[in-house]
């Protein structure tokens, strides 16, 4: 399990690496200068997307700061925690499957969450979570059960503390905002 969090781990940041110095060959280069027929609007906002996406990781950057270690240790603190939930829910129902394999199946999950068809991967997430426990040697219903329960703790039941805290946040900060303005 070590050795496969260590291997996720080092092509999540080979692949951060590659991304970045990519973006930056692709800002520093002038765009081709052409004007897109009437039916190819959209070639407009990929041109600028490398310039885009420097941008944005300047701000992000310049929004963490010197505090980019607390920010990575919550995320992976957050992932960490995840990932122990959907354990908890494979062996509540029985599942008995290798924890690596899991992990397997949870990061395969994140990836499916990422499709922008429906909030939070929903459906996707499901789908391919369960078939993922069953390939990792889980029974057909208990995969089910697993994934569902994984679901409603990691998804279901933080929609509505989200909404008491944006509440909350509103009645706190809506005088200030009226008051700044």
């Amino acid at each position: 399990m070590a050795r496969t969090a260590v291997v996720a781990g080092t092509a999540t940041a080979v692949s951060n690496r590659v991304s970045r110095r990519q973006a930056n060959r692709w800002a520093s280069q002038d765009a081709p200068a052409y004007e897109p027929y009437p039916e190819q609007q959209y070639a407009e906002p990929l041109r600028q997307l490398p310039a885009r996406l420097v941008r944005e990781r300047d701000r992000i950057v310049g929004t963490v700061g010197p505090h980019w270690p607390r920010a990575v240790l919550a995320t992976v603190g957050r992932w960490t925690f995840d990932y122990l939930t959907l354990l908890a829910a494979v062996a509540a129902v029985g599942g008995g499957a290798r924890p690596g394999l899991v992990l397997l199946g949870f990061c395969a999950a994140q990836v499916l969450a990422q499709i922008p068809a429906t909030p939070g991967g929903l459906g996707f997430v499901e789908a391919g979570l369960t078939a993922m426990l069953v390939l990792a040697g889980v029974d057909a219903g208990a995969a089910v059960l697993a994934t569902f329960a994984y679901r409603l703790v990691s998804y279901w039941l933080a929609l509505p503390v989200g909404a008491v805290a944006w509440v909350v946040h509103r009645r706190r900060y809506a005088a200030d905002a009226v008051a700044t303005a």
